[in-house]
């Protein structure tokens, strides 16, 4: 097997991880393709649970029943702990080595987007998603749709008889497995009477309430019988354009968000199929394929914010007076863990960027590296809390001067290039950085480093490619 390129490593990296560090880039070189994704997977095996939520968080208590103060309190301890679960998450995106689990996660997050105030039932949900992005897509479905925090979002809990509630059974079919256009409003009827009695006990627990469970005839897609809701999902799975619609969504996101190869998801589709939708055979035929390392795959890609984040992250250690700048960053790039703009998700894309949004993220390398001040600050909005509440380390909506200090690890990061002779410095930290991007600069972009000394050659390459237009694709 042939080793893989720089530009295949980084590929590599930006896909299945959240970008690439010194140390993988120089682990990497010489190694095949198959050698690097194997040694990125199997980093994967080794996981562990979210646990910043106190479990006695999952009481469901009566809201109703409680006064107006007790309502905003519980609402205030809420938000805290939905601060402090996203903040446990993204360290753990930066300094985890199960990348790849991790990033398809993150992945299978936006598909399921999920918001809930009880962190509690975000959190168990996160660990869910994280359980299975590897496994089988039928027990991932299964899993996620049966969890509190699901079943809560999508109003199941007041799904039953006589009286269905037809959000559930929607989004399911809609945002989760077929895609608008390939079921009807009737099968929406059909489906919601046989989730009927699926529900959460005050423990965050699944329980199916029979009592509560529509054991009527159902007809759906075509099929008759006394249908419960894992039926449905069975009738799901085996029409063909449940695994045609994932291994698009799956494609738009690993491989190409714009150009897309119907062809090639076509054949995608059919190995998942054949292989029950074990989700690592689909990523196993992707990602090893020639398509995926065309060139108009490469580096085409705008990162999502927290992508973004935390690839910076990965790169230098940051430590800050105050962690609420990183839910300021995640907020005014239009991208917060755990709080997804609807049950749609993220739309990703070229909606991740304008005009103000793509200055600030010019800008992310300064604000975290060198303490400047950012260029914009997040708006305030009834949709989002999160900056508004007193708690220490995680205050109010803090201004950019109240956020500052943040403090660089940059003498740690220079250690990394040890090896790396000083001729090829500048080449290396393009490579490594900006992968194919490169190409459409002049050619006398970085002559102004070449002579620097040598810690000051690697700062300053580094932070000026942090912060170019370039960077922002992976």
């Amino acid at each position: 097997m042939k080793p893989a390129t720089d530009f295949e490593i980084v590929h590599l990296y930006n896909r299945l991880a959240f970008g690439i560090t010194p140390a993988e880039m120089q682990a990497a070189q010489g190694k095949s393709c198959s050698q690097i994704i194997n040694e990125i997977y199997s980093a994967a095996d080794k996981f562990a649970d979210i646990d910043e939520v106190d479990t006695a968080q999952l009481s469901t208590m009566d809201v109703l029943s409680m006064n107006k103060e007790e309502r905003k309190a519980l609402f205030e301890k809420g938000l805290l702990f939905t601060k402090k679960l996203n903040l446990t998450l993204l360290d753990k995106f930066i300094n985890d080595k199960a990348q790849a689990r991790l990033k398809m996660t993150l992945f299978w997050s936006g598909h399921f987007a999920c918001r809930s105030l009880n962190a509690a039932f975000q959190q168990k949900l996160f660990n869910t998603i994280q359980e299975n992005s590897l496994g089988n897509f039928k027990t991932l479905l299964l899993e996620v749709s049966k969890s509190s925090a699901m079943l809560q979002f999508l109003n199941n809990q007041q799904n039953r008889k006589r009286h269905p509630n037809e959000n559930f059974a929607r989004e399911v079919m809609e945002l989760f497995t077929l895609g608008r256009g390939h079921y009807t409003e009737q099968d929406i009827k059909e489906s919601a009477r046989a989730f009927t009695g699926w529900g959460f006990n005050a423990h965050g627990e699944y329980e199916f309430r029979a009592l509560t469970h529509d054991n009527g005839i159902k007809i759906f897609l075509g099929e008759q019988g006394n249908f419960s809701g894992e039926d449905i999902i069975n009738i799901i799975l085996q029409q063909p354009q449940c695994s045609i619609f994932i291994t698009r969504k799956f494609y738009k996101y690993f491989v190409n968000e714009e150009n897309i190869d119907e062809q090639f998801v076509s054949d995608a589709a059919d190995v998942f199929r054949k292989s029950n939708y074990e989700i690592a055979a689909l990523a196993a035929y992707i990602f090893t394929h020639p398509h995926f390392y065309e060139q108009k795959n490469i580096g085409t890609r705008i990162k999502p914010p927290v992508e973004l984040i935390t690839s910076l992250l990965r790169n230098v250690k940051v430590e800050f007076d105050n962690k609420a700048l990183l839910i300021n960053a995640q907020k005014i790039l239009g991208q917060i863990l755990f709080l997804p703009p609807s049950v749609a998700g993220w739309a990703g894309g070229r909606n991740w960027i304008d005009s103000s949004s793509l200055l600030y993220r010019m800008s992310l390398p300064r604000l975290f590296f060198k303490n400047e001040v950012p260029m914009l600050q997040a708006k305030q909005e009834a949709d989002d809390q999160l900056m508004d509440k007193n708690e220490t380390d995680l205050k109010r909506h803090p201004s950019a001067k109240e956020m500052m200090q943040t403090y660089a690890d940059t003498e740690s990061f220079v250690q990394h290039f040890e090896k790396i002779d000083d001729k090829n410095l500048v080449s290396f930290l393009k490579n490594m950085y900006l992968g194919m991007a490169q190409n459409t600069l002049p050619s006398n972009t970085f002559n102004e480093f070449e002579n620097l000394e040598r810690k000051e050659k690697i700062k300053k390459t580094s932070l000026y490619i942090f912060s170019m237009p370039q960077f922002q694709l992976g």
